[in-house]
């Protein structure tokens, strides 16, 4: 695309000024796009990161909460057998454990689903990342070929302002001497002679 964009450019009535204004254009949104799609994906990679981090910890804190469950009803059963308790207490005790132990269960299992799409996401970030550093690379390409485009426009503006320059001064020079070659007329008009 850039090589088509720098043919047309280069191939265009504009101006040698003009073309290079339109090359800065380019190299600006080159620049630009660069610029979104990194921030894109170093945006996209910390939020994930952030989330493991997140959910590692309230993985931790389930599985520290289920075996504090685990522990207290095997104690809590050496306990009613040796204290004699109700059969009604244990059994109110084993379905609120039961209960407890289902919904951390679900949260545990929540969390391993959540990892799991976080490391698809993870896979896929790490792909467009490749594709972002392969484009990266075709940008980088594309921004010397304008850099080089830009160069010897450049360079044509730097011979077109030195043409310039020579010719004001040959058109200096020349004026000078039609003047003098006036006054030269004049004097011989008017009647003087002239020593060379």
């Amino acid at each position: 695309q850039i090589e088509a964009r720098i043919k047309e450019i280069s191939g265009s009535n504009y101006s040698v000024s003009q073309k290079i204004a339109l090359i800065n254009e380019e190299i600006t949104k080159l620049d630009t796009s660069i610029a979104t799609n990194t921030d894109a994906l170093n945006t996209k990679i910390k939020e994930i990161e952030d989330r493991q981090i997140l959910i590692a910890q309230k993985k931790v804190e389930m599985d520290q909460l289920s075996t504090d469950l685990y522990i207290q009803s095997r104690y809590r059963m050496a306990t009613f057998f040796l204290s004699g308790k109700d059969w009604d207490v244990l059994v109110k005790e084993f379905f609120l454990k039961q209960s407890s132990i289902s919904v951390l269960k679900t949260e545990v299992e929540k969390i391993n689903g959540e990892f799991s799409s976080l490391e698809e996401s993870r896979v896929q970030l790490e792909t467009e990342k490749a594709n972002l550093e392969a484009q990266k690379k075709d940008m980088d390409d594309s921004y010397a070929l304008l850099a080089a485009e830009k160069s010897k426009l450049q360079n044509e503006l730097n011979n077109q302002y030195a043409s310039k320059s020579s010719f004001t001064k040959t058109i200096g020079s020349l004026s000078k001497e039609i003047s003098q070659l006036q006054q030269y007329l004049y004097y011989v008009k008017s009647g003087g002679t002239v020593v060379d």
